[in-house]
């Protein structure tokens, strides 16, 4: 499935440019995000990541930009692992957040 039929659905803001004026996002119904920089690309941010990593500054923070798709691990730990441009993010079925810096 892609498009609007796809696990993000439609978009539900215009694409904006990100507070340091490099890159761009778009926002989703699903809750989760899209943010692009040349050259990393464009990669889709899980609305449980996007969170925490809003808590840190977003691009502005320590991991910088999103680098890789999202993976959830239904693992023991760790739910979501997301890689940045300055390492991972991790978030546990708690809902803590470990950052794996490069």
């Amino acid at each position: 499935q892609g498009r609007e039929d796809g696990a993000l659905g439609y978009p539900i803001s215009d694409e904006q440019v990100t507070a340091d004026g490099v890159g761009h996002f778009a926002r989703f119904e699903s809750g989760d995000y899209i943010y692009s920089i040349a050259p990393v690309g464009a990669w889709t941010v899980p609305w449980q990541v996007h969170g925490i990593w809003e808590a840190f500054d977003l691009e502005n923070g320590p991991f910088g930009y999103p680098s890789g798709l999202p993976k959830y691990q239904p693992e023991p730990g760790i739910v979501w692992r997301q890689e940045f441009q300055r390492g991972s993010l991790a978030i546990s079925p708690s809902g803590e957040a470990y950052f794996y810096h490069y």
